[in-house]
């Protein structure tokens, strides 16, 4: 099994060198519309929240709301001392 993953993995090797090379080639000739190109950093945009997500911190915020309301109905009950 090593002989064939070690194969698959120089194919791979291969074909990435080849793809560096033509790119290369490309923007050597200056004819590419790469070559005149410019590179954009673009900031990744937050992941949309999954309606599992949602969900949890729904519930995650009622059992919040809970304890709020049990502690300030045990204030107001106890509250003369």
């Amino acid at each position: 099994m090593g002989f064939w993953n070690s194969k698959q993995e120089l194919e791979e090797q291969v074909r990435d060198l080849m793809v560096f090379i033509e790119t290369q080639n490309k923007l050597a000739d200056g004819t590419s519309e790469l070559a005149h190109g410019s590179v954009v950093s673009v900031s990744p945009s937050p992941e949309p929240a999954t309606s599992e997500s949602r969900a949890s911190r729904r519930d995650s915020l009622k059992g919040k709301a809970r304890a709020v309301g049990l502690e300030a109905r045990r204030g107001s009950q106890g509250g003369g001392g």
